[in-house]
């Protein structure tokens, strides 16, 4: 079992994911009433969504390499990969900041994904620019280890300057994107870098934790899970959670009047 080191520049995403719930709830509205005198059943006709570009980021830093190894890492991003339109998919290396890949499969098939700034990882930039690249019926696909580190990262403010990033992010979309957060698993082989002055870099053969992020209006989501994310074709897959926004959102009920029920 490795015992875990981190530095002041290091944070597990498990303390990042919390910004989340920074996501604006809004309170639903009331349905019309039908068949009420005078008026008719009121009919929503719903349109086909039809997603306008796949923004798919995949953080490179040094701690990545490791699940290049693994089936499940390697068979879930190929799967999401063939499932997107070619002609609507653009595919970046990113880590401080993105760098256009059109081969993005082929480099990690030869799990060659250098780049420049792979020795940091700055999710700051990461979420935020994933964030305003949803707009509009844009989807915007983040495959990290959740692992934050930067050289002169603070560890005490990281997590302000995250939820700060998505508040300003959030705003200047007009709250209308919204997250879906999968847990995933993986077999890592590779270096695995403590970052600890009491601890030296080790070789590790074991399952790891990883993460898919996606960000988009409520259509744009629903339709990515249906069609490109699939979950249950995703090897690997442990949870989600589904940050969304609540407004105009129908919800089956019932009200009991009598017996115990009530």
């Amino acid at each position: 079992m490795i015992k875990k080191h981190f530095k002041t520049s290091t944070i597990v995403f498990g303390i990042i994911i919390s910004v989340f719930m920074i996501f604006t709830l809004f309170k639903c509205k009331p349905e019309p009433k039908a068949g009420a005198k005078g008026t008719k059943p009121i009919t929503k006709v719903s349109k086909p969504i039809k997603i306008n570009k796949i923004n798919f980021y995949f953080e490179n830093s040094g701690s990545m390499k490791g699940y290049l190894n693994g089936d499940n890492f390697q068979q879930t991003v190929h799967r999401i990969l063939r499932n997107s339109e070619k002609d609507k998919l653009n595919t970046y290396f990113v880590n401080t900041k993105q760098y256009f890949e059109p081969n993005i499969i082929g480099k990690i098939v030869k799990k060659d994904i250098k780049t420049l700034g792979i020795e940091n990882s700055d999710h700051q930039f990461i979420f935020t620019n994933a964030i305003k690249n949803a707009v509009g019926n844009n989807l915007s696909i983040v495959v990290t280890d959740g692992i934050y580190s930067m050289k002169d990262g603070n560890i005490a403010i990281v997590e302000i300057d995250i939820e700060d990033a998505f508040t300003k992010a959030l705003e200047a979309n007009k709250n209308n994107i919204e997250t879906v957060v999968l847990k995933m698993s993986s077999n890592f082989k590779g270096t695995y870098y403590t970052e600890s002055k009491d601890c030296n870099n080790v070789t590790i053969n074991q399952e790891r934790p990883y993460y898919i992020l996606l960000f988009g209006n409520k259509a744009v989501i629903n339709k990515a899970l249906k069609e490109i994310v699939v979950i249950k074709d995703l090897e690997g897959y442990k949870e989600q959670a589904r940050f969304l926004i609540t407004k105009d959102l129908a919800i089956n009920y019932t009200v009991l009047t009598k017996n115990k029920e009530k």
